[in-house]
């Protein structure tokens, strides 16, 4: 761990942390916790567990920051609060159509973000990341790497969608950005890495990466897509196989952002 660091265990229900002794002198909050990656769902009621941690949680933070004379305040939310698949890049001014409970909870805490904000003349910046993928993350690049290490025929060898990622080393560098650039303020951001790849090319830059030797089998995506439905598993082939292509123009114009790593050389560093 950094020295330089100090680590404050919140125990408790996110949405009832006293945060205002631990706000004391901070000048810059990256707010990064949400209710994420839920598998296996057991609520009854999914949006509104997504909305008690990520729309009342974040309430009570960004209040509990104005009232502590925060400067700034970086929400981290996510592009599911526009889509959850695009043929065409999305960009800023794209209309704001959530479909899941967990987009659904972005977009409110987005506008709970910028009115408090607003209201209490404190600086906001929202970016919205595709699929992080990195060391250890969790989700579907987990799972996918996991499956190819093992050498696992796998059938996704004819998805030709195209679908924006970002490396965490990447997103990383933007939301530093983000905490020093003057422009940066009152805005939303779409990050990602430049380049977006299909499914079927993404294992293969991972299987590459990793000196793996993949079977990739062919299965048309309606039958994949089918068999996925017998199983219950429609919403997770449909995340690997539709696309969603982000245009991350804004940032690189107004910020002058731009990738430290190439999808390439991030996969490499990622397994």
């Amino acid at each position: 761990m950094n020295n330089n660091v100090e680590y404050i265990r919140i125990t408790g229900s996110f949405d009832e942390v006293e945060w205002e002794p631990i706000l004391n002198n901070v000048d810059i909050i990256i707010h990064l916790a949400a209710r994420v990656h839920v598998i296996n769902e057991t609520s009854r009621e999914p949006l509104q567990e997504f909305r008690r941690v990520n729309v009342k949680g974040t309430e009570h933070l960004v209040r509990s920051a104005a009232i502590a004379g925060v400067k700034r305040f970086i929400f981290m939310s996510s592009i599911a609060v526009v889509a959850e698949q695009s043929t065409v890049p999305i960009n800023e001014e794209s209309m704001a159509k959530p479909e899941t409970p967990y987009g659904i909870s972005k977009w409110e805490a987005e506008k709970l973000v910028q009115q408090i904000s607003d209201e209490n003349a404190m600086e906001w910046v929202i970016l919205r990341p595709p699929m992080v993928y990195g060391a250890k993350a969790p989700g579907n690049f987990m799972r996918l790497s996991n499956i190819i290490r093992k050498g696992t025929p796998n059938p996704l060898g004819a998805i030709y969608n195209k679908r924006s990622f970002i490396f965490i080393e990447n997103l990383v560098d933007a939301i530093v950005l983000c905490t020093q650039h003057s422009k940066a303020a009152g805005s939303i951001y779409h990050v990602s890495d430049d380049e977006a790849l299909s499914t079927t090319e993404f294992i293969r830059q991972i299987a590459k990466a990793m000196n793996v030797n993949l079977l990739l089998i062919p299965i048309p995506q309606s039958l994949l897509i089918f068999m996925a439905g017998i199983l219950g598993k429609k919403n997770l082939i449909r995340k690997l196989t539709e696309s969603l292509i982000i245009d991350n123009s804004k940032i690189k114009s107004e910020l002058g952002w731009k990738p430290p790593y190439t999808i390439y050389k991030a996969l490499k560093n990622s397994v």
